[in-house]
Order: C-alpha cells, then sequence, then structure tokens
C-alpha cells in the first residue's frame, strides 16, 4: 500500500505495525504554532536594602528572557513574601519595557523579608528568583539627608596616627 503526505505538510513519518504515524516530532501540533523555551530570570544582586519611608533606595536590574518570545511579552511580578510585616508582594514594583526592568521595594517596617520575583511566560509557565531584603527603621532626618545601604570594610582606612579608646573603666 502506498501512502503520501500532502505537499504542504511535509515531515518525518513512522510505519508501526502496518500503519502510518506522524513521527513524535511536533507534526501533531498546530501549524505555524511557536515552541518557547524555558524563561529565564536573573538579579543584578540577590541583596538589597532599605529604609521605612525613604526615597532613592537602591533598585535591582532584572533581566529576563525565553527562547523564540520577545521578552516585552513577558510579565515580572513579587509573587511572595516571607514576611509582609516588612514588605509585601504590593510594596513591589517592576517598571521598564524589555528584556531589562528595574526592581524597587517600599519598605513597610524593619526586618527581613524574601521576596520571590516570579516572570511569567506567554505560555503561562514560570520561572522564579528569590530577592533577600532588609529593611532600617524610617530616616529621622528630612527628605535630603543621606541614608547609606550595603556594605563596605576598612580597606581603603586612612592611618591618622592616633589610637582612640575609651578611658579604662569605661567601656560603654
Amino acid at each position: 500500500m502506498r501512502h503520501s503526505l500532502s505537499p504542504f505538510r511535509r515531515g518525518a513519518v513512522a510505519v508501526t505495525g502496518g500503519v502510518l504515524t506522524p513521527a513524535l516530532a511536533g507534526l501533531n501540533s498546530p501549524e505555524g504554532a511557536a515552541s518557547y523555551g524555558t524563561p529565564t530570570i536573573v538579579l543584578s544582586a540577590d541583596y538589597v536594602s532599605g529604609a521605612v519611608g525613604a526615597t532613592g533606595d537602591p533598585v535591582v536590574t532584572v533581566t529576563v528572557g525565553q527562547s523564540g518570545a520577545d521578552a516585552s511579552a513577558l510579565t515580572v511580578a513579587a509573587s511572595a513574601s516571607t514576611k509582609s510585616s516588612v514588605a509585601g508582594t504590593g510594596n513591589v514594583t517592576v517598571t521598564g519595557p524589555g528584556a531589562t526592568r528595574q526592581v524597587s521595594v517600599a519598605a513597610q517596617g524593619r526586618g527581613y523579608t524574601d521576596l520571590t520575583l516570579k516572570v511569567t511566560r506567554v505560555d503561562g509557565r514560570t520561572a522564579t528568583k528569590t530577592l533577600h531584603y532588609a529593611a532600617s527603621t524610617a530616616v529621622q532626618q528630612g527628605p535630603g539627608a543621606r541614608y547609606f545601604t550595603g556594605s563596605s570594610d576598612a580597606s581603603a582606612a586612612v592611618d591618622a596616627g592616633v589610637v582612640l579608646a575609651p578611658p579604662e573603666g569605661d567601656e560603654s
């Protein structure tokens, strides 16, 4: 028995038990259906800190992508918080189009929380990353005050030639 395929749907076939069947190469999918890869999400920093009521707290750059899809079609949002009294999902703002987005967090209270950031691809599948967030109490000075965040070390310290120590018996 002779079998043929339409010239418009050529592809691999297999003969199993005398029956002509499409090979497992996606021939059963609709013509022109897109094949999307796994979405990716990369954070510029895993840890970020801020202060309650502060302006200008650090932001985290989030890079998203997915093979077979335009990055602007992907959505990024906070999907969970381990301690919403510090910062909940509603306190996370994602801005920017395309593959590079900016994530900022508005602290609600002092403490630590882990925020789950989720990228959702066009077919509904997701990928997540955890952003560790630390919040300090409200800045007490005016809005122009600087509030330093992050970490530092003494590797750039300048020797002043003087050692300052508390008087003996007064280590408080």
